[in-house]
């Protein structure tokens, strides 16, 4: 397009660049959208680069000007490499034009060939530089006027050779610079063939330690690691490794602890140095934190068969909780003695804990029953004879349909989404189903030991944690008054998971709360109430007054619910059981130890114990270290809460004087009846005594039975 140009020169004169002025001018033949475009999409516009390119020689319309310029680009490349050419040999005297005679003068001027003498050239002193050959300069011909293949031809040799020219000058180049970077060329071959010392490493000569090579010989270095690998060893061990958390196989890096003085009324710390026997010291921990265990260790005799079980040991470290003034004792011998050499693996703690409580166990009873015949002593002012019964300090005896009943030494619960995390009402459902309204409770032992573990899907929720466990039901006497009791408390469970049904119903929909979401509905109703519609005024008048009292009836009828859940509830965890009746009263349990595990399975400090001491503080201790805290803070411990972990074992032991037995109870209710008619018939027995010097009170016995005599009614119930 031609140029506008009024335009380009009010363009100009506006002082826009002479390009981009020409080209608006050339797109518009205005002033105005000229402008506009020089100020909009001319911004961005850049003059397209002017790339002239070579004329081909086989166009038969080529002209002499064309062929003037490839000459000049020709002439261009040969003084670019004048160094692999030479003078043209001189045939005759005459001058070199006078080979290009028929030539034109302008011809003559600009062919490449016609230079002058270029002088010496500097040489390269690069041995590796390999200097081409002098090339023969090619033949000048004598072109005929408008002959224009001869041009054609010639030069098409010119460029052929300086391609040729141009590919060794590469081909020069890249050898250069394999030889550079390449490897090294190879070491020369003596005369003998032979080669004496090494080329590498250590001179052999005078270097003996190897401190004159650049890299010190495997063979001859010294037989240790260096500074920078023992730096890259612990780098990697540190990164492997947090403070919380250390390697299972790597060994326990830390300053020998010190014991100090023993705080008034802290119990005495059971300390494992090694970390093997953490487990088992925790263990110990609690049992001998049980008044009743102690007092059967240190009265028991060790017999023959439990002379190397450590049981002597064990009474001396019972002796050494009363009367230490440290803060902790190292105890990983008597441990191993107590296992029996064994060392199981201790995380997680539940399996090894176990094994350990059952052979504590087997152990006290066989103490127990060897010591029965040589003494006979009471624990803790309890009404019957220890020593004749010592299955009851752990062994609670379930009278049930079976005929001799069943025996068990611990209890275990499983979190999940049908049991209450209430321990008393756990322990009351096991205790006294009431599924199983033939089960009842012929003997409780001393001490009841819980252990708590995980089922699939459990809710993530704290025990509800007690310091006393009132389990006072009389099975023996007016059964069915807890019969009765029991049947409530079933129906009150049911009603318990209703209720929660309920109130579910009414406060979550499609998981979102239903009272949160009308609430927001009314507030929405409130701030766009008044429309210019007066009917859709209304409307959403009538409409926030139906969702406001649909709210109202929605809460009370929620808070109703949550009454009647709480009374429910109380029934179900056994309300109705507790009551200031001694006859209710006979089983009370204190709990005197809590094992926690954090969830970690790697050695460290991942176990503890809170223990209650005999003044009723709590401590707890990990492993060597023991602090006080508060009830508070063991009943809200959520350690372990989230990785299936947390407390794992419970220990209770019972407060106050052991209870008889039902077969006790009803050996005393006939000792009752013959001491209420003693009087009576001491008389009877003296008056026949005089007839028959030879009868006796037992005697006696037999013939008012014989007389047809029976026991009062009114004397069972005493």
């Amino acid at each position: 397009m031609s140029v506008h140009e009024v335009t380009y020169s009010f363009l100009i004169d506006m002082g826009i660049e002479p390009p981009l002025a020409r080209a608006a001018a050339t797109r518009f033949h205005n002033v105005e959208p000229a402008v506009n475009w020089c100020f909009g999409d001319g911004m961005s516009w850049k003059p397209e680069p002017d790339i002239k390119s070579a004329p081909s020689s086989r166009q038969s319309d080529q002209t002499r000007e064309s062929l003037d310029f490839l000459d000049l680009e020709l002439f261009t490349l040969t003084t670019k490499y004048s160094i692999y050419f030479q003078e043209l040999p001189t045939h005759s005297e005459k001058p070199l034009y006078d080979y290009t005679s028929d030539l034109p003068d302008h011809q003559i001027r600009a062919h490449p060939f016609t230079f002058s003498d270029p002088g010496p050239t500097l040489q390269s002193n690069n041995p590796f530089l390999h200097v081409a050959p002098a090339s023969p300069a090619p033949p000048v011909q004598n072109k005929g006027n408008g002959d224009d293949d001869n041009d054609d031809v010639q030069l098409g040799k010119a460029l052929s050779m300086l391609t040729e020219i141009d590919g060794d000058d590469n081909r020069q180049e890249r050898e250069r610079s394999e030889r550079a970077n390449g490897a090294p060329p190879p070491s020369p071959v003596l005369d003998n063939g032979t080669m004496t010392g090494t080329l590498f490493g250590p001179s052999e000569r005078t270097d003996e330690d190897g401190k004159m090579a650049l890299v010190p010989a495997a063979s001859d270095a010294p037989n240790q690691n260096s500074k920078e690998d023992d730096d890259l060893n612990r780098a990697i061990q540190d990164s492997l490794m947090t403070a919380s958390f250390h390697s299972a196989s790597a060994p326990r890096e830390f300053e020998r602890p010190k014991p100090v003085l023993r705080q008034s009324g802290a119990p005495l710390a059971l300390f494992s140095e090694s970390g093997h026997s953490t487990y088992a010291a925790t263990f110990l921990q609690a049992l001998l934190a049980i008044p009743q265990v102690r007092e059967a260790i240190t009265r028991s005799i060790v017999p023959p068969v439990l002379a190397e079980t450590g049981f002597a040991e064990l009474q001396d470290l019972v002796h050494l909780l009363e009367t230490a003034d440290e803060s902790f004792i190292e105890i990983d011998f008597l441990l191993q003695t107590l296992r029996n050499g064994a060392e199981p693996s201790q995380l997680p703690p539940e399996e090894p804990t176990q094994r350990l409580h059952d052979r504590m166990i087997a152990m006290l009873e066989t103490a127990s029953t060897s010591a029965r015949s040589s003494d006979s002593v009471t624990i803790d002012g309890a009404s019957d004879d220890y020593w004749a019964n010592p299955e009851r300090l752990f062994s609670s005896r379930i009278d049930s349909d079976r005929p001799y009943g069943q025996k068990a030494t611990h209890v275990q619960f499983l979190r999940h989404s049908s049991r209450a995390m209430n321990l008393q009402s756990a322990l009351a459902d096991v205790l006294w189903s009431p599924e199983s309204p033939g089960q009842s409770i012929e003997v409780l032992s001393d001490v009841l030991t819980v252990k708590l573990g995980w089922a699939v899907g459990a809710t993530r929720e704290l025990w509800k944690l007690e310091e006393s466990v009132v389990l006072g039901r009389s099975p023996s006497r007016a059964s069915w008054v807890d019969s009765q009791i029991r049947g409530q408390q079933a129906v009150a469970a049911g009603n318990v998971r209703r209720l929660k049904d309920k109130i579910d119903g009414l406060t979550i929909f499609k998981e979102q709360n239903l009272h949160h979401s009308i609430a927001i509905l009314v507030k929405l109703y409130e701030t766009s109430l008044h429309v210019d519609d007066d009917l859709q005024t209304q409307a959403r008048e009538e409409m926030k007054t139906k969702l406001e009292n649909t709210l109202a009836v929605l809460k009370l009828k929620v808070a109703e619910l949550k009454e009647q859940l709480e009374a429910e509830n109380s029934v179900a965890e056994g309300a109705l059981f507790r009551n200031d009746d001694p006859e209710h009263r006979q089983h009370v349990y204190l709990l005197r130890a809590v094992l926690f595990h954090t969830g970690a399975l790697v050695a460290g400090k991942q176990l503890y114990a809170y223990i209650r001491s005999e003044n009723g503080t709590w401590w707890r201790i990990q492993e060597h270290e023991i602090t006080m805290v508060e009830w508070e803070a063991v009943r809200d411990d959520k350690t372990g809460l989230f990785m299936d972990a947390g407390p794992y074992l419970l220990m209770y032991s019972r407060d106050g004087p052991r209870p008889a037995s039902r077969q006790e109870q009803q050996n005393d209710v006939k000792a009752d009846e013959i001491e209420v008619d003693e009087p009576m018939e001491v008389v009877e027995v003296s008056a026949a005594s005089e007839a028959s010097p030879s009868r006796s009170i037992l005697g006696f016995e037999v013939e008012s039975k014989e007389s047809g005599a029976e026991i009062p009614e009114d004397t069972i119930g005493r």
